[in-house]
């Protein structure tokens, strides 16, 4: 696995006198993920603010395919 995400966040919190983590990453699988959010409105008006989650399957800076860290269970 690439190690892009790692060398960008060190960058930016060196640059930027920043803490704590910038990237976000899947527990599981290890992978990346975005966060877009975005509203909507109900048929009566109402605003709601919602959340959208992608998960990569290839490193955002490089384009380098992530490894599965998940092993396939076999069907008996």
């Amino acid at each position: 696995m690439c190690k892009c995400a790692d060398q960008i966040s060190q960058g930016m919190k060196e640059t930027h006198n920043l803490d704590g983590h910038i990237i976000d990453y899947e527990l599981l699988s290890g992978k990346s993920f975005s966060t877009f959010r975005y509203k909507t409105v109900n048929s009566k008006g109402k605003e709601s603010t919602k959340d959208t989650f992608i998960l990569h399957s290839f490193c955002p800076f490089c384009g380098e395919k992530y490894e599965s860290k998940i092993e396939e269970i076999p069907h008996a």
